[in-house]
């Protein structure tokens, strides 16, 4: 009797991954809602497994259930309530959505708790300079130079801050900057910028 108890469970916990690794191939098939059954199984059978929240998550955001896609990612924070990298991720979520008080407070979270997570400074200067936030702005794509100053990216953006200040030059430096980095995007908009302005003189 043991042994069929001892076999039975084996089979059970063979079930449960299998769950898990059908539903990582159903996402890769673009089958979301399938792979979304597959991983609330795999849920059932580990419910403290982080990493299964983690995926369910994604595939509720590729699905666009997004709702879904936070619940997933609170229980994992409930869970981790340090993992910068989650904060960041909802933080995407909320400004999909289009909740930008949340999406700031996520990627505040996130540097919070790792102050070298470039990205969230990027996407929280973004929605600074949205906001005509522009010292708050120029703060975070600054930060995000510091840390990768090989990424034209937040040059870019920092060009863009430097545009609705009227600071020219910096503005000039920075669009150069990215573009000898390999995106001209900013520097061709401030060509013709200046152009303009030169020929209204």
């Amino acid at each position: 009797m043991k042994a069929l108890i001892a076999l039975f469970l084996t089979a059970f916990a063979a079930y449960a991954v299998s769950a898990y690794d059908r539903a990582i191939a159903l996402v890769e098939e673009g089958d979301y809602k399938e792979a979304i059954k597959q991983y609330t199984i795999a849920v059932k059978e580990d419910p403290n497994n982080t990493k299964i929240y983690n995926d369910r998550a994604f595939a509720y955001f590729l699905s666009g259930d997004y709702n879904r896609s936070v619940e997933d990612l609170n229980a994992i924070i409930k869970r981790r309530p340090n993992d910068a990298d989650i904060y960041y991720k909802r933080g995407i979520i909320y400004a999909t959505l289009n909740d930008s008080n949340k999406a700031i407070a996520d990627w505040t979270q996130t540097i919070k708790y790792d102050p070298t997570y470039r990205f969230a400074y990027i996407d929280r200067g973004e929605i600074y300079l949205k906001r005509k936030d522009y010292n708050k702005a120029l703060a975070d794509f600054t930060k995000a130079i510091d840390l990768n100053s090989s990424d034209p990216e937040a040059y870019n953006l920092r060009a863009k801050v430097y545009l609705k200040l009227s600071d020219n030059d910096k503005m000039t430096k920075d669009a150069q900057k990215a573009c000898d980095l390999g995106d001209c995007e900013a520097l061709d908009f401030v060509n013709q910028s200046l152009d303009f302005l030169r020929r209204r003189k």
